[in-house]
């Protein structure tokens, strides 16, 4: 009878865990092998097999024996544990291709899928969880799978739609992942991003005020609901609520000796401000050195090297220097983004009058001039932000950024000679500037001191958001400044002009990745001569 000879190889399993439990492995593998003559249908016998074989060193056999494990019962969690632990996952190429090999003969194992996934999210393998979630068809069991599981299947497929840019089946697919396991986080993250990349900041606001209800001390959250606010003009509560960058892994404080400053004024001591985010943050940030300089007896700067020389001429910015803070002599300290907040920054109140940052350079760079247009408009072009590597910041690249071909083909007007202020670009890039009989001032720039040198001479810049517009604002100089659809929180919603710059005018995309309508306007205005 079946259930006795079934009966007879559970007996026989049981004597080897005994034999297992005590170590004595050829003991445990000779009573599994004689369980499994008489049935070879009962998946746990294969699982405890695998542990004898791994306990023999025996790392292909034990992986054979889970795997077959799976075969017999492919939703046993247990099966699936053991098997990706057998795995050599220090060759990752070679363990996702067994993952592979092995749900191609169990496509419904759900619980392999899952668990293979989480391995590698574990591990912070990111390209290649989002390769093993396009390339794998999900199975129909995984409904069945606990919330926690089902919640993150729902967030992976959220992000794949996203990169994909197909957004509203991204965020159905994440609204469900919340929906299955509200106490998982990252689906409340993404989902806040997506509604904020569609300009629904309201929608956005409500996700992250929800979710930081849930989770308070949450770093991200919090950093996000601040960008959130600032989109939104709400800039005082904004400003404050952007100091949890700091906790949201993105940032990283100095660690530097004595207190920071709480923006009491301090007659006889020196601040030092260290310049924290990127370029253009720094160029905007730099017109509060004033406001500082009036409250100490020193302010030192400590910035990026390309900065050092244009930074120096900003009012109250004292000692600017690249140095090590270890070499400093300072009494206190404050990162340089902080400065908003503490002066109580809002839109009907930005500080500093324009300009605050104005040419430095000791020689002379004079702006060529073509010999056969020399009475033209100078107009400088920027075409593309600055690159920084990492998904997301690839992604806001990508976002912020035109075409030369698209840009000069728009700006190729009579009248007008363009010349190009972009620091990093391609061989083709070089080639469609000869194409186009546009100038190039890049061999010529150093540091920013060199591009406020060509800026001065210019009647005006068209650029997309990077960091030039900062200084061509900070300059006072006519400058039009191109913007991506979900545009960065300083530039708020739908203004054509920005509390930041007077002299600064913005032309919008109405639709994502489609720059043809702002460069129409743009061309319009060039027409019009409107600067």
């Amino acid at each position: 009878m079946k259930g006795s000879v079934q009966d007879q190889a559970i007996a026989l399993a049981q004597q080897a865990n005994q034999a297992l439990a005590a170590a004595d492995w050829s003991i445990a593998l000779a009573g599994y092998r004689a369980a499994l003559r008489l049935d070879p249908a009962i998946p746990g016998i294969y699982i405890n097999l695998a542990a004898a074989l791994k306990g023999l060193g025996k790392m292909a056999a034990a992986r054979q024996a889970c795997a077959q494990a799976l075969r017999l019962d492919p939703h046993s969690a247990i099966g699936v544990r053991n098997w990706l632990a057998l795995l050599d996952w220090a060759d990752r190429t070679q363990a996702i291709q067994a993952c592979h090999h092995l749900l191609d003969q169990i496509p419904e194992s759900a619980a392999l899928y899952v668990a293979a996934a989480h391995r590698l999210n574990n591990q912070d393998q990111f390209p290649e969880l989002m390769d093993w979630v396009r390339s794998r068809p999900l199975p129909d069991t995984w409904r069945n799978l606990p919330s926690f599981d089902r919640a993150a299947i729902g967030y992976w497929q959220g992000l794949k739609h996203y990169f994909d840019g197909d957004l509203a089946t991204a965020e159905t697919w994440l609204q469900q992942a919340i929906a299955d396991e509200v106490t998982y986080q990252p689906p409340h993250i993404q989902l806040s991003l997506i509604l904020a990349e569609q300009r629904r900041l309201t929608e956005a606001l409500a996700v992250l005020d929800a979710a930081c209800a849930r989770w308070p001390d949450h770093g991200t959250l919090r950093h996000n609901r601040a960008l959130c606010l600032l989109t939104l003009g709400r800039w005082t509560e904004g400003f404050l609520e952007n100091e949890w960058q700091w906790r949201s892994g993105q940032m990283t404080k100095q660690d530097l000796p004595g207190q920071e400053w709480d923006g009491t004024p301090i007659p006889d001591r020196t601040i030092l401000i260290w310049a924290d985010q990127g370029f253009g943050d720094s160029l905007q940030w730099a017109r509060y050195l004033q406001w500082v300089a009036d409250r100490c007896q020193t302010v030192i700067l400590l910035c990026p090297k390309a900065l050092v020389r244009v930074m120096r001429s900003a009012p109250g910015a004292g000692y600017v220097t690249d140095g090590v803070c270890e070499t400093l002599h300072f009494n206190t300290h404050l990162p340089l983004s902080s400065l908003p907040r503490l002066t109580q920054t809002t839109v009907d109140r930005v500080p500093a009058p324009i300009p605050y940052l104005f040419p430095t350079t000791t020689e002379p760079l004079p702006l060529p001039k073509p010999v056969s247009k020399p009475d033209q408009r100078r107009v400088g072009i920027v075409w593309a932000s600055g690159f920084r590597s990492g998904d997301r910041l690839e992604a806001v690249h990508r976002q912020k950024s035109s075409s030369l071909p698209e840009l000069a083909a728009a700006l190729n007007l009579p009248g007008v000679q363009l010349y190009s202020l972009q620091v990093d670009r391609s061989d083709a890039d070089v080639a469609h500037l000869a194409q186009f009989g546009i100038i190039d001032l890049a061999p010529q720039i150093k540091d920013f001191a060199d591009t406020a040198a060509y800026l001065a001479q210019l009647d005006l810049l068209i650029t997309v958001d990077t960091a030039i517009c900062h200084l061509a604002g900070a300059m006072g100089k006519p400058v039009w400044t191109l913007l991506c659809f979900a545009a960065d929180w300083r530039w708020l919603l739908d203004r054509p002009d920005t509390p930041w710059y007077p002299t600064m005018r913005l032309f919008r995309q109405t639709e994502p990745g489609d720059w043809s309508e702002p460069l129409q306007q743009v061309r319009s205005a060039l027409l019009a001569e409107q600067f």
